[in-house]
């Protein structure tokens, strides 16, 4: 199944608060990333968001799920 997340669901997110803003940037690597902000900017928070299988799911059926 991480298989099938990682090539149909797209990369992570990365999501970072500072300075009240928040950001939120696709990357294969969500920790360089985070590194290369932490160098010039003040992190209040972050974290990183993985595809669902509702985002597979749409990225193969072109189609959302129906409750």
């Amino acid at each position: 199944m991480t298989e099938l997340l990682v090539t149909h669901g797209g990369p992570p997110t990365l999501v970072v608060r500072t300075n009240g803003e928040e950001r939120r940037l696709q990357t294969a690597d969500p920790l360089a990333e985070l590194n290369r902000m932490a160098a010039t900017n003040s992190i209040d928070a972050f974290q990183m968001e993985r595809p669902t299988l509702e985002q597979v799911f749409l990225s193969l059926t072109s189609r959302s799920l129906r409750d």
